[in-house]
């Protein structure tokens, strides 16, 4: 896997990337999210769980 040349000195980047998704269907957004805190609150332990900000743009 070869890196931006960009990235390559920066210490605080992601070696996997990231990624963008784009949703214009509102239930299905809101399917997804459901889904995503649905895995983060049984892979992350209560005591470092931090607060969802999703729930304010609702």
């Amino acid at each position: 896997m070869q890196h931006n040349r960009a990235s390559k000195n920066k210490k605080d980047s992601l070696p996997l990337g990231t990624f963008a998704i784009a949703v214009h269907d509102t239930i299905l957004f809101l399917r997804i999210i459901g889904w995503m805190e649905g895995v983060y609150s049984h892979l992350v332990p209560k005591s470092k769980q931090v607060p969802s900000k999703i729930h304010q743009f609702l």
